[in-house]
């Protein structure tokens, strides 16, 4: 009977210890989810949440590739010069992105500021919304400065706004000056193929010796339209347009560039140098006829023409006209009733010899005849 009693307390005992256990377990059951609730949520990416966010970077990075081909492209066509693979404001934007993405960049002499950084908001899990704002480092002694930033609203839209006062080494120095705030958009497909982008308020420089500046009026790019790609732009001279450029690029067929000139060029006037005067054969000069009465009788040492002549040689071996006395004046014929006949000397011959004495006869008289 005891051994019956003494079993029986023992069932008693294990019975109870078993609803206490079990009443304990039930409370601890039922304080879980309030401390649950009232516990704060740690939010933890998932693995697939950070898979799909690089995918969407990746397409970003993609678009930039496609934008900065085209817009290479349409300088191409405006300016005759084609840029290095990259050489542009997408291109700037691109790596940054690889950047963010930790790859290494490629081509590492085409930029001054070629270090960049990345702030990045993302709200969705699934990649987008999103926006980013985009600075670079020309060196480790200056601060970041920003350059553009971009949204990603949707997954298949863009839109990214440029600073162009901080991006001198793709738009030029002129356009820096400036510091336009340009603007472009874009929409794709599914396969991350660009259908359409459009860009307002760029600019880029044109030439700049002569401080020519390229504004984009229209910049617009439909990869299954009939014109593929439409440009309508002026290029600025010290502010003033001066051309008007027009450019259609069809799917198919030739591209269409048409010019209009606004304002006749400036030119510098140039200092004409002082015409020369051509070598002539000089003339010999003639000397003039110089009679002998005009020659001073004193004047032994020129010739009869009036050259001089050696003082040390004698007057006569050069015919230098010697000193003779005056002529005696000149009678007139009719002088005293007497017709007598005159010698003349000429100043060239030598005085005449003397004339030998001759008897004189008689006056006679003179008839005069009158009717």
């Amino acid at each position: 009977m005891r051994v019956l009693e003494y079993a029986l307390i023992m069932l008693i005992l294990c019975a109870s210890c078993t609803s206490q256990q079990e009443g304990a377990s039930l409370a601890v059951q039922a304080a879980k989810p309030a401390a649950t609730a009232n516990a704060p949520k740690i939010s933890t990416p998932p693995v697939a949440a950070a898979k799909t966010a690089d995918k969407e970077l990746q397409k970003i990075l993609h678009w930039f590739e496609q934008m900065d081909a085209v817009f290479r492209e349409a300088l191409w066509v405006i300016r005759q010069e084609k840029a290095p693979q990259g050489k542009s404001v997408f291109g700037k934007m691109q790596r940054a992105l690889l950047i963010e993405m930790k790859q290494k960049l490629s081509n590492k002499s085409l930029f001054k500021c070629d270090v960049y950084s990345m702030t990045r908001n993302v709200p969705g899990v699934a990649g987008f919304p999103q926006d980013a704002e985009v600075m670079h480092q020309c060196n480790k002694k200056e601060s970041f400065i920003k350059i553009g930033d971009w949204s990603h609203p949707k997954s298949n839209e863009l839109f990214i706004n440029f600073r162009g006062g901080n991006l001198e080494e793709v738009l030029g120095f002129a356009t820096s000056i400036l510091s336009p705030r340009m603007s472009c958009k874009l929409k794709s497909h599914d396969n991350d193929i660009i259908e359409n982008f459009s860009c307002e308020g760029f600019m880029i420089d044109f030439n700049p010796a002569k401080n020519q500046v390229l504004r984009f009026n229209q910049f617009e790019y439909q990869r299954s339209a009939k014109t593929m790609l439409y440009l309508k732009a002026e290029v600025l001279e010290n502010l003033d347009p001066v051309r008007k450029i027009e450019v259609d690029v069809p799917l198919e067929g030739k591209i269409s560039v048409t010019e209009t000139v606004l304002q006749a060029p400036e030119y510098l006037a140039k200092q004409v140098p002082a015409p020369t005067v051509p070598k002539s054969t000089p003339t010999p000069t003639v000397s003039p006829t110089i009679t002998p009465d005009a020659i001073s009788e004193e004047d032994i040492y020129h010739d009869r023409n009036g050259q001089e002549i050696d003082q040390q040689e004698d007057p006569e071996a050069r015919g230098v006209r010697e000193p003779k006395p005056l002529p005696a004046p000149q009678k007139s014929p009719f002088e005293n009733g007497n017709a007598l006949e005159g010698v003349i000397e000429s100043s060239d011959q030598a005085p005449p010899a003397e004339a030998t004495p001759q008897p004189i006869e008689p006056e006679r008289p003179r008839e005069n005849n009158t009717k």
